[in-house]
């Protein structure tokens, strides 16, 4: 009753819905890398999800997929122990390749909600490894015949599979261009 005498009823509906903030997700860093072949790539991603009030955290999963083009990678690992992060050992992208590297956050009780991030990554070529058996200086008589053997050349991205560099991949033939220089005697 209020001070005229009068009263009334009022009545509301109100619907409590489920929090539909998603996580909010990038990759730390450039948004474009450059590495070489023989190198690991290590990415590590950044998160910021939405507390429900009274400070509830909420959980997350991630997921790391590497792309060529349109392509998805699926046999490329990730071999980072912590979810967050993203390693790949050397030797496993292709040399004069550009890659995409996404990583997507998910709250684990609602997968639904859910935000992603990419990174573009050029992969630059090594070059050669020149190598002459026998060393770099040599001595030979004018009057007997002598080899220059440089089969242990090799290209730094794809050396030959005993070198024991972690090798992956096919083995890329080395061409080569020689030049004889007489450096003694200068008349």
């Amino acid at each position: 009753v209020n001070f005229l005498g009068r009263t009334a009823v009022v009545s509301a509906s109100v619907t409590v819905s489920a929090d539909t903030s998603s996580p909010t997700v990038s990759i730390v860093g450039s948004s474009s890398l450059t590495v070489f072949r023989p190198n690991p790539l290590s990415l590590v991603s950044s998160v910021s999800v939405p507390t429900c009030k009274g400070g509830t955290s909420r959980a997350v999963t991630y997921t790391w997929k590497v792309f060529r083009g349109l392509e998805l990678l699926a046999e490329l690992t990730n071999t980072a122990t912590d979810p967050r992060a993203f390693k790949l050992n050397g030797f496993q992208l292709d040399s004069d390749n550009e890659y995409t590297v996404q990583v997507t956050a998910a709250l684990t009780l609602n997968p639904t909600l859910l935000s992603s991030a990419v990174v573009s990554v050029r992969v630059l070529q090594s070059g050669v490894r020149a190598s002459i058996t026998g060393g770099r200086a040599r001595t030979a008589s004018v009057l007997e015949q002598f080899v220059v053997d440089a089969s242990p050349s090799e290209d730094i991205d794809y050396p030959h599979p005993g070198s024991g560099v972690g090798y992956v991949g096919l083995t890329k033939p080395v061409s080569f261009s020689w030049q004889c220089v007489e450096a003694a005697p200068n008349f």
